[in-house]
């Protein structure tokens, strides 16, 4: 009944939906900061560290949350069990690991339209592992590759522009 309740407001659905994400956002970017945020204050104060590398790890972090935000916010357009979101990122995360070392899978997947789906799968599907093993890197050497950082952006802003023309379009 809160569907009802909410969309009968003279406000757009869009603005329901990106409030929501900005919500869960904000409270995992606060969480970061009090966990993450404070040890690297205290490093930079006493020790000297800047905490530069530390940041930007930490917004490589936050933007794998928003991708998996993004694919969560496009499942619950779709089916409004709120069970089923959490279990597509989860599902996301255990298939971005698989998909990541995909090379060592053609051992045992011999036939080539396997690997050729498999491929394209890693190539439009957010790449949250690779964005935390780039964190990692980038905290150690300071250097980024961007083939994940742009390919999970590109599968952001589609699936947010789907799940907000879904939300446009659905009937309640």
């Amino acid at each position: 009944g809160w569907v009802d309740l909410l969309f009968s407001k003279g406000v757009a659905r869009a603005w329901f939906l990106l409030g929501r994400l900005a919500g869960a956002l904000a409270l995992f970017v606060f969480s970061l900061a009090v966990i993450g945020g404070i040890p690297a204050l205290l490093l930079w104060l006493r020790a000297g560290v800047g905490p530069g590398r530390f940041l930007g790890a930490l917004g490589l972090l936050v933007f794998s949350f928003t991708v998996l935000l993004a694919l969560m916010a496009l499942v619950a357009a779709l089916e409004p069990n709120p069970a089923v979101p959490i279990m597509a990122a989860f599902v996301q995360t255990v298939l971005s690991v698989s998909l990541a070392n995909r090379k060592g899978m053609y051992a045992i997947i011999t036939a080539k339209w396997a690997q050729w789906l498999i491929d394209w799968a890693y190539r439009i599907l957010p790449k949250n592992d690779e964005l935390i093993r780039l964190a990692r890197t980038y905290l150690r050497g300071g250097t980024i590759d961007w083939w994940p950082v742009w390919s999970s952006a590109l599968f952001l802003a589609g699936a947010l522009a789907l799940a907000l023309w879904l939300l446009h379009r659905k009937s309640f």
